[in-house]
């Protein structure tokens, strides 16, 4: 996710977040998370940010002054009754959007889940699948969720 693609026009065009990174000028604002376990059993993890400050307007070539907001949310087990079962998650991250609890895809929402398996003692295979969304070719403004598999061996110390 270091590359975008963006549509416009019936053209495409490549561009890294860095070089993106000169549309946010100064901003102030606030982070908040919070966790809580439900009897010992799962534990839900809430952020929240909220950012107001300069962001770039192409049609005036200026910052203007506008908000960008986050929202993460995590689920997991907190304990696996299933043996050999170590971790599970699921979770959802919608950033730099005005409104995140609009739930509409950007090229920024991320959401999907970890399952974590003891193969032997402190060696842990890890199976990630995600979801994130690119511009679609022929409707302007609309976006395709792209799904992805990871599969990883973690060794635990």
């Amino acid at each position: 996710n270091r590359i975008n693609v963006d549509y416009t026009g019936g053209n495409s065009y490549l561009y890294s977040k860095e070089s993106q990174l000169y549309r946010y000028g100064p901003m102030n604002g606030f982070y908040t998370h919070a966790s809580v376990g439900f009897m010992n059993l799962l534990v839900l993890g809430v952020g929240y940010q909220d950012m107001r400050g300069g962001i770039w307007d192409d049609d005036l070539n200026d910052y203007v002054d506008d908000v960008n907001k986050t929202f993460l949310t995590t689920l997991g087990l907190s304990r696996s009754f299933i043996p050999k079962l170590r971790k599970v998650e699921a979770y959802y991250q919608q950033s730099n959007v005005p409104n995140p609890f609009d739930f509409t895809p950007t090229a920024s929402t991320i959401w999907g889940y970890t399952l974590g398996i003891e193969v032997s003692s402190g060696v842990m295979l890890m199976y990630k699948a995600r979801t994130t969304y690119i511009s679609d070719l022929e409707n302007e403004g609309e976006f395709i969720p792209v799904e992805s598999i990871q599969i990883e061996t973690q060794f635990i110390f």
